[in-house]
């Protein structure tokens, strides 16, 4: 699939945390914008900084060349733990899922495409309820938006088992799963990431969008490059 074909919600959620989810974004959102989309990024829960300190959603946007008028956060909880968590913690009371819902649908209308990035994997709690992405998914879609989803995944050993369950878990909610991305894809793979790199569209029942070169989170010019090979990719999965 082209990567740059996707409009409306697109939600990239990960195997696990630190997958390369907020690289995957950037990227994503640079070749969106280079197909000459409008693009808004949404990070709905933040963890783990200080107030002034910038989050997920600037860093994606730096990288990918996105206006900071684009780049929205929710909500910030203090420790760099689950948002369910960390909100507990500090006695906080944060944005329900149907809230968050209803914030992305009123922001994300008059642009062309709009991100939303998780936090962790798709059963991680992101409410005080403990509701996940999943559940994101689930109000979207019942209030006539079903979103796109993006699955940012591991290289390493493992990640066929970690990468089946995930996208299994999004289709028995009654969700599709557009497309998968290696979230860091090492200059020299192992045996084990080289086979990975050959069975995992299997194992996730998905395509391959691409894979995003390690070490690209400092370098704005290497993730407008990446997303320049994705939006050139002409349908096929941009590999190594």
């Amino acid at each position: 699939m082209n990567i740059t074909d996707l409009e409306g919600i697109i939600i990239v959620t990960g195997t696990d945390t630190d997958a390369g989810k907020t690289v995957t974004t950037a990227v994503i959102a640079s070749a969106l914008k280079q197909a000459g989309k409008d693009v808004l990024i949404i990070k709905p829960y933040q963890t783990g900084l200080a107030p002034d300190e910038p989050g997920d959603v600037h860093d994606a946007g730096h990288l990918a060349g996105i206006d900071a008028n684009n780049l929205l956060e929710y909500v910030r909880c203090p420790e760099p733990l689950a948002p369910t968590t960390s909100a507990a913690r500090a006695g906080m009371t944060i944005p329900s899922i149907e809230d968050v819902a209803t914030r992305i649908l009123e922001d994300s209308d008059g642009h062309d495409a709009t991100l939303v990035e998780g936090a962790g994997g798709v059963l991680v709690g992101l409410d005080n309820d403990g509701s996940g992405v999943l559940d994101l998914m689930d109000v979207l879609a019942g209030r006539g938006h079903e979103p796109h989803v993006i699955v940012v995944t591991r290289s390493a050993l493992g990640t066929l088992n970690h990468t089946g369950l995930t996208c299994r878990a999004i289709r028995d909610r009654g969700h599709q799963v557009d497309a998968i991305v290696i979230g860091s894809w090492p200059d020299r793979p192992d045996l084990a990431e080289r086979c990975n790199l050959e069975e995992i569209e299997d194992a996730a029942a998905a395509p391959l969008a691409g894979v995003i070169p390690a070490g690209i989170g400092k370098d704005s010019e290497a993730v407008q490059r990446t997303a320049r090979r994705f939006g050139e990719a002409g349908g096929t999965s941009v590999r190594p």
